[in-house]
């Protein structure tokens, strides 16, 4: 049975890394053993101390009733961590996984996450309820709640966006998540959404319920350099590569999609290839060409990105081309 003794619950957005701005945030609420913190996921990436978040969520447990939800970038940390040559985690690396590896490097070029670490992120739940609200961290889909499944509806409750955000469903109790940035805080009659985007320079926001108090604090440091983690054995110590085969879909005349496959990656390129012997013209990339495509990942989620050509190579029966990235937007929706 839900929980229902606690004196005010206090939902906390997606919080990417941004750890001086949660403890900020944590010095305003009114905290007490009498109240409840759900943390709505996404603790990772982006920012620049991913780390630094899990062990400031980890001591506030210590002293209060706290429920820690799963989003979809640990969802994707967890792929990478299991199968680090998965699509999984491409998606990892591709949506600021780096950073989060950088915040747990121990040496040049390797990280290493403490074993009370993995025990946080592999205890994460996917929801969690009380007798009016239901904590989730992207939302759910047009069901009843007494119906949802993680086994079937998992992947949604981490990743959806549109279906959920545009549903006018009437679900039995008032819907509380993140996942899909916003200016200011949403209390709608069937949803309440508290990522503020503070990881985007915006702010980090708390709500208190029932009495749907807000409390915020703004990016204290703006337009930070990105982290990444770095190869030690280059001279220039440039972005570490990633191998794994994802696939790349290239639009090219306007209507036609050529697939292609990494080799490697980083967040800032590829190195994908193609086969010559499919004769396909559209395959044919030229050094300087800017193209437009997505990277794949599984039913999840997807990546576009904007790049330029910048080598070419033929090994064989394959054409490899290296792609300069200079634009990767947010997952798309697949669900």
């Amino acid at each position: 049975m839900p929980n229902t003794s606690y004196k005010s619950i206090f939902a906390i957005g997606d919080i990417h890394g941004c750890n001086t701005e949660l403890r900020l945030l944590l010095q305003k609420l009114p905290l007490s053993e009498e109240t409840l913190v759900v943390f709505l996921g996404d603790y990772i990436d982006r920012g620049s101390d991913s780390k630094g978040v899990i062990d400031t969520i980890l001591e506030l447990k210590t002293r209060i009733p706290v429920v820690t939800l799963k989003g979809n970038h640990e969802d994707m940390f967890l792929d990478f961590l299991k199968h680090p040559e998965s699509p999984g985690a491409g998606m990892f690396i591709f949506n600021g996984g780096s950073a989060t590896l950088s915040s747990y490097e121990a040496s040049p070029g390797h990280f290493e996450v403490p074993r009370e670490h993995l025990k946080f992120f592999n205890e994460l739940k996917h929801c969690f309820e009380t007798e009016h609200y239901f904590f989730v961290h992207a939302g759910v889909p047009n069901v009843p709640l007494r119906d949802l499944d993680v086994q079937l509806h998992g992947d949604q409750m981490m990743w959806i966006r549109s279906a959920f955000l545009n549903s006018n469903f009437h679900w039995e109790k008032q819907i509380v998540h993140g996942h899909t940035p916003v200016e200011t805080i949403e209390i709608l009659p069937n949803r309440v959404n508290v990522d503020t985007g503070c990881v985007y320079d915006n702010k980090l926001t708390a709500i208190e319920l029932p009495e749907y108090r807000v409390y915020s604090v703004d990016k204290q440091n703006k337009a930070e350099a990105p982290r990444f983690m770095r190869n030690p054995k280059s001279p220039n110590r440039v972005a570490e590569r990633f191998q794994g085969a994802l696939r790349v879909f290239v639009e090219r005349g306007g209507f036609h999609q050529v697939e292609f496959e990494t080799l490697n990656y980083t967040q800032f390129g590829l190195l994908i290839r193609h086969n010559l012997e499919t004769g396909d013209p559209y395959a044919v990339l030229q050094i300087g060409e800017e193209i437009v495509g997505t990277i794949e990942s599984d039913k999840r989620a997807f990546v576009q990105f904007r790049g330029i050509v910048v080598r070419t190579e033929v090994r064989e029966s394959d054409v490899l081309y290296g792609v300069k990235i200079n634009q990767l937007s947010a997952p798309g929706d697949t669900l």
